[in-house]
């Protein structure tokens, strides 16, 4: 029996779940050489969409500074001047397994995984989410830039039922929605 964390949202508020197991034995074991998951949660305020419950396997941010050399004939380093920053980037192993109850993993998890990557109708573009990995981290504000989805286990008819997604997130900032405000103002 997997824990599924409660939380109250509103109507407008749609989220998905990503919670570890309370023990390794509740959930069954864990990939080969995985420890289990951390909880996780992504949500956005732009679409009505399916929570889903999942276990975090790995995290990793990525920061990109730019920085141009300036040619110097008095040393042997350059002189460095900052350009630009660009924004983090986050990459994280999610894992999904219905092995226990037979239910196939891509209905009851991954399709409303992939819907966070469909364009919201209002917006013209998918919508910008909100992720936030276990209690440590501080929210990160960000837009889905690619998920991969690899089926590991089936059933004997052809139902999948585990899966891994590797979920790469770019930091974002919701320019439509302060532009919106300052308008109302």
């Amino acid at each position: 029996m997997k824990t599924i964390h409660a939380f109250s949202v509103s109507s407008a508020l749609a989220c998905l779940i990503l919670a570890s197991p309370a023990t390794a034995q509740d959930a069954g074991d864990p990939p080969v050489g995985e420890e289990p998951g951390i909880s996780a949660l992504l949500f956005t305020e732009e679409a009505d969409l399916d929570p889903v419950e999942g276990e975090g396997l790995s995290l990793q941010f990525n920061k990109v500074v730019n920085w141009q050399q300036r040619k110097t004939r008095d040393s042997n380093l350059p002189n460095l001047e900052f350009t630009s920053g660009e924004p983090m980037t986050l990459s994280c192993e999610l894992f999904f397994d219905t092995y226990e109850t037979g239910e196939s993993v891509r209905t009851a998890f991954i399709d409303a995984l992939t819907s966070y990557t469909k364009v919201v109708e209002e917006k013209k573009r998918p919508p910008i989410c909100t992720f936030v990995w276990g209690q440590k981290f501080p929210p990160f504000k960000c837009v889905i830039e690619s998920l991969s989805i690899k089926y590991t286990l089936f059933l004997a008819d052809g139902t999948p039922v585990r899966a891994e997604c590797s979920l790469q997130l770019k930091e974002a900032d919701d320019k439509d929605d302060k532009k919106a405000k300052e308008t109302k103002e």
